[in-house]
């Protein structure tokens, strides 16, 4: 069984809901995810997803191109 599955059984089992957290991945660099996540594991978060910049040019935002630079060219243009 998944970790994902075996925590919302654990959730269930105690009538609880799920904290599920979503973070850019690398936005706005790879030292302030790292803050993020920690800080919402602290929080108590059950679940983060790290998230990929969406990659269609066509319905690309500042923020996922950003976090895409960040990611994969090792630059900022803020």
């Amino acid at each position: 069984m998944s970790r994902i599955k075996n925590k919302f059984q654990d959730l269930r089992s105690k009538n609880q809901k799920a904290l599920i957290a979503y973070v850019m991945a690398g936005f706005p660099n790879e030292k302030d995810t790292i803050s993020a996540v920690r800080g919402l594991v602290k929080g108590g978060a059950d679940i983060i997803e790290l998230g990929m910049p969406f990659s269609d040019s066509v319905c690309i935002s500042m923020m996922d191109l950003r976090s895409f630079y960040f990611l994969f060219c090792d630059c900022s243009f803020l």
